[in-house]
């Protein structure tokens, strides 16, 4: 690391490609928890295929910091600098706003960038997520219809409808028809495997479940396939087994809080 610094630090007093040298040099404090010089680093990243990304970090090391008006005045200030931005830092502004549980603030962005952005899909799906977690589950549903609708062919528009119908209602065959069919399209993607695992699940397929979603697991280590996973060993009586998988997963993603509420339901041993 300190060898990669180095480098970009004689890169950037080259003068040449200087906002990769500037966007490398801040990932490099980022990764090494100095937030101050991150910050300084990314803020100066105004242009090129990185602007966006760490005009977004700065504003989130800001907010863990606790500066959280700071955080969104910083985005808005980017955007009234570099207006051909605007859009983007809109989005961001409304990503930030989600993480501080500010729901109706960030709605609000989305609907705007939406209106500026209308074929994007990420920013359809995106909305409907976050009406999942303001707990509009039909309003979510009806957005993620949509979105199918405008992207029929569309393996990870199916796969959010699949997924949000298996685990949050009891629509189990419109939920597998939909996840089966992103699964065809895309055979390696842990989060459709993932989800077909769990809809197996729902189905009352546990075993033939569980081998799915070990093996999204192997593919990418995530906090809410590990969930999955403990949750159906759980349900196969195999509780030795999940409270290990939980353990396991614990030190992985110890900040999780989905995995902190797995560990009040099934993580201590009953007396």
């Amino acid at each position: 690391m300190d060898a990669a610094k180095a480098d970009f630090e004689d890169l950037l007093k080259s003068g040449n490609y200087r906002m990769d040298a500037l966007y490398y040099l801040g990932r490099i404090a980022d990764m090494q928890s100095d937030q101050t010089t991150a910050i300084r680093y990314y803020s100066q990243v105004i242009g090129g295929s990185n602007a966006v990304l760490s005009q977004s970090r700065v504003a989130g090391l800001l907010a863990q910091q606790g500066k959280d008006e700071k955080a969104l005045e910083h985005l808005t200030r980017f955007a009234q600098v570099n207006p051909r931005f605007a859009v983007d830092m809109l989005r961001a502004k409304g990503q930030l706003l989600v993480s501080m549980d500010r729901h109706i603030e960030a709605l609000a962005l989305f609907d705007q960038v939406m209106d500026y952005r209308p074929d994007n899909e990420g920013i359809q799906l995106g909305r409907a997520e976050l009406l999942l977690r303001m707990d509009r589950l039909d309003d979510a549903i009806s957005q993620y219809r949509l979105t199918l609708k405008r992207w029929p062919e569309s393996a990870m528009s199916m796969n959010a409808l699949g997924y949000t119908l298996a685990d949050r209602t009891e629509e189990y065959t419109e939920a597998a028809e939909l996840i089966g069919k992103a699964l065809a399209l895309t055979p390696d993607s842990a989060a459709i495997m993932d989800s077909w695992g769990w809809v197996l699940y729902r189905q009352g397929k546990a075993e033939e479940g569980l081998g799915f979603l070990m093996d999204a697991y192997e593919i990418f280590r995530d906090p809410e396939i590990a969930g999955h996973i403990v949750e159906v060993l759980w349900s196969l009586d195999r509780h030795d087994e999940a409270r290990d998988a939980l353990k396991d997963a614990e030190l992985l993603f110890p900040e999780s809080e989905f995995l902190k509420e797995m560990q009040e339901r099934y993580g201590p041993e009953t007396p």
